[in-house]
């Protein structure tokens, strides 16, 4: 995957090192501020033909440079794209763990709304393998074990079995990620059962290169 770390360095050279603190940041910068789609990533042009409304865009949620949007309802998926061809065409990337983006064409593309928070990650990948995305949207079930929660992200790969594997968060979490000075740490597990803490390794945003 293509993109540059903001994450401090282990110190090497020693067995007894400890664990990051906090995990290793990567950003995503898969589109220059020209709109031109850097090396290592693939442009599909499969949804061509559907159209993106942007009359209520807005900087992207996991945007930690500028110049990263989001268009469209929840279904669209475009809660990460690159405005390319002076706003006429998006390039987002739906899959933080892939490196294909969908080219659309825009409607009513123009200033894009502030912010409100600052950027959260698009993704993250947890110590036993598991990557998971941000949730954009859609009706989830109630967790059985933790009605109170909500689904944040969802997961695939990893230890954790179940039929749907997300994040679930209570109201004392950012996001479904619970954040302390030793580290960040999720729970993760299907919508029956228990859940199951995980250390975040590794979080990735997005951003212009």
């Amino acid at each position: 995957m293509a993109g540059c770390s903001r994450g401090s360095d282990t110190p090497s050279g020693s067995p007894a090192a400890q664990p990051k603190s906090v995990p290793e940041e990567i950003i995503l910068k898969p589109v220059d501020h020209d709109g031109n789609l850097m090396p290592g990533f693939v442009e599909d042009d499969s949804m061509l033909n559907m159209p993106t409304d942007c009359t209520y865009g807005s900087e992207s949620r996991y945007d930690v440079t500028g110049g990263v949007v989001e268009c469209g309802s929840s279904a669209d998926m475009g809660d990460a794209c690159w405005p390319t061809q002076g706003g006429s065409y998006l390039l987002c990337l739906q899959d933080p763990f892939q490196t294909t983006l969908k080219k659309r064409p825009t409607t009513n593309y123009g200033s894009m709304r502030p912010r409100t928070e600052p950027a959260r990650p698009i993704g993250i990948e947890l110590e036993d393998g598991t990557t998971c995305r941000a949730r954009l949207g859609g009706s989830w079930s109630a967790q059985e074990q933790h009605p109170d929660y909500y689904g944040a992200f969802y997961c695939q790969g990893g230890t954790v079995q179940a039929d749907f594997v997300a994040v679930w968060g209570g109201s004392g979490s950012d996001h479904g990620i619970t954040k302390n000075p030793g580290g960040w740490s999720v729970e993760v597990g299907g919508s029956k059962g228990p859940l199951t803490t995980l250390r975040v390794t590794k979080a990735y945003f997005v951003g212009v290169a």
